[in-house]
């Protein structure tokens, strides 16, 4: 009989667990060293790899340590919008002005998103492009419309959602605030 043991490189800060940590090996027996991946985090910064080596070693005489490296792959999307923000400016009441933007997807899987107003709503507002599929670092132009019935100023933001089986590595990004005047559009007299 003899002692086998299993340590991780990375101890407490390993991206794996080990199940056995040390056994001993009945003569003509065996043992098994279970490593089990410990989960990403749901919304991890970086896709890529997450690595360790597994230190195998026993206590025979003349027994050299066995050095394995392991590894895991984080895959998820990564979106993010190109501005933060869309000033329409003065548009006159029943008139419509329209501005793109882009959505991209910088992680190293599709990702199935849904565009929508977000807080404050506004009817003034209208995003035209609602769903679209992002290809792993794809970039999307999506379109949104300022039509104001009223004079005044209106505001609203675009949100962007993930639908469902779309796994992501980062948190979503920041509403894109939109912000429009309606204006008479009338001519002024002085």
């Amino acid at each position: 009989a003899f002692t086998v043991t299993a340590v991780l490189s990375r101890g407490a800060a390993s991206p794996f667990a080990l199940a056995l940590k040390s056994a001993t090996v009945p003569a003509n027996g065996k043992v098994e060293i279970t490593v089990t991946p410990v989960g990403i985090p749901s919304m991890s910064a970086i896709p890529g790899t997450y690595s360790d080596t597994l230190t195998v070693s026993t206590n025979l005489v003349d027994d050299r340590p066995r050095l394995i490296p392991i590894s895991e792959t984080a895959q998820g999307a990564i979106l993010s919008f190109d501005t933060q923000a869309i000033p329409f400016g003065e548009v006159p009441v029943s008139s419509a002005q329209s501005s793109t933007f882009h959505v991209t997807n910088t992680g190293n899987i599709p990702a199935k998103v849904e565009l929508a107003l977000g807080m404050p709503s506004s009817q003034a507002f209208v995003v035209n492009q609602t769903t679209m599929t992002l290809a792993a670092g794809d970039s999307l132009t999506a379109n949104v419309t300022f039509s104001p019935t009223a004079t005044g100023p209106e505001a609203s933001s675009v949100v962007i959602a993930p639908l469902t089986g779309t796994v992501l590595c980062a948190p979503l990004p920041q509403a894109v605030a939109l912000s429009g005047l309606g204006e008479n559009g009338g001519l002024a007299l002085s």
